[in-house]
């Protein structure tokens, strides 16, 4: 089982993941990728957590999006009365998967993580190459546990 949770620093959110396993977490961070959350790179602290760059605007219609998609899954799964229970519905799924994605968006918690480290993390969201622009003290270790 996986967790989201998120720091704002601006305009601009950091969406950590935890998780129990890197398979799970890549999962996580894949579909928030392909519902256009972010185009960008998924970032590991540790084996069990991590965080990618987005903004509130795409990250919300992510959200409306993965919502959307699982409630047409689940309509489907229904067979032909599933399909059928969406018939005239105004809007059709969309207006049920923007409540579900304002729900879960207001019960995301502040990272804790983000919130101690903040000065650091800030640094590496530049459009310069981290290696020139991050002094080596302050750059994120890899998986293995070595410096990038």
């Amino acid at each position: 089982m996986t967790e989201i949770k998120y720091s704002k620093k601006g305009t601009t959110w950091a969406i950590e993941i935890q998780g129990d396993s890197e398979l799970e977490i890549n999962e996580r961070f894949y579909s928030f990728w392909n519902h256009g959350a972010t185009d960008g790179e998924f970032h590991w602290l540790n084996e069990f957590r991590g965080y990618f760059w987005t903004d509130e605007k795409r990250f919300k219609k992510s959200l409306e999006n993965i919502f959307l998609f699982k409630l047409l899954q689940d309509m489907d799964s229904h067979g032909e009365a599933g399909l059928m229970a969406c018939k005239g519905l105004k809007g059709g799924l969309l207006p049920r998967a923007k409540e579900l994605a304002k729900e879960a968006l207001d019960a995301l918690e502040s990272s804790e993580y983000f919130g101690r480290f903040s000065d650091a993390l800030d640094f590496q969201y530049s459009w310069n190459d981290p290696k020139e622009t991050i002094a080596p003290i302050l750059r994120e270790c890899n998986k293995s546990g070595e410096r990038n």
